[in-house]
């Protein structure tokens, strides 16, 4: 079986935004602490999880 990849009809960034839109809009329906920064960064409860930038912001546990 071959790979086939489907050109997407929007821009990254125009994808990125209604994936952000979506998010906030979940938190918001659960009662979590939202917010989102001019430079399109979304925050869920003090912690920053998407950007229009970069995507998913992983984050990395030290536990010590």
């Amino acid at each position: 079986m071959k790979k086939i990849f489907i050109v997407a009809d929007e821009p990254v960034e125009m994808r990125r935004k209604k994936a952000l839109h979506r998010m906030r809009d979940r938190a918001v329906r659960d009662g979590r602490h939202v917010e989102v920064s001019e430079d399109g960064c979304l925050s869920i409860d003090g912690v920053p999880v998407y950007s229009v930038k970069d995507g998913k912001i992983n984050h990395v546990v030290n536990d010590g």
